[in-house]
């Protein structure tokens, strides 16, 4: 599990994560989820971050000013677009998520069209499936897949909308 976290650190930080083949999400086996876990971590942590154009600095800023753009972009676009979708949707989200803030998960809550469900989860956190409640998320998650009308297993109360 060394060996892959530390491909998979180089992997995921590759231009600052920029590059269209970066990991998103890693499926990790229970047995060796901690180790993976705290060698990502430890090699994260030790990413020299600064001018990208110092042989010292391991990651820099965006690649180029136009990134900014796009990023904003692509929130705007899913911002935009949340309401539109067809397919049976779950929304989870964490109380202490450190990401996305909570008046903006309460805006794509209400923003969810009528395919849209949201679970709250008042423990969780931005990666719920690896969090301390993950266990209940997957349970949810799959419970839904099989049946998108069903109540979910956890009980687990719908996002404040606003």
């Amino acid at each position: 599990s060394d060996a892959v976290a530390t491909l998979m650190t180089a992997t995921k930080f590759r231009n600052a994560g920029q590059v269209c083949v970066s990991p998103t999400r890693f499926f990790v086996h229970e047995k060796v989820y901690d180790k993976f876990v705290g060698k990502f971590t430890d090699l994260a942590k030790a990413l020299k971050v600064g001018d990208g154009l110092d042989p010292a600095s391991k990651m820099g800023p965006l690649a180029n000013p136009r990134r900014i753009t796009a990023m904003e972009s692509l929130m705007q676009d899913a911002q935009d677009r949340i309401g539109q979708l067809k397919a049976p949707t779950l929304y989870l989200y964490g109380a202490h998520d450190q990401i996305i803030p909570p008046r903006a998960a309460r805006h794509a809550a209400a923003k969810l069209g009528a395919n849209g469900r949201t679970a709250f989860y008042a423990e969780g956190w931005h990666i719920l499936n690896r969090d301390l409640q993950r266990r209940r998320v997957l349970d949810d998650t799959l419970s839904f897949i099989r049946d998108p009308a069903a109540a979910l297993p956890s009980g687990a109360p719908p996002v404040v909308k606003r």
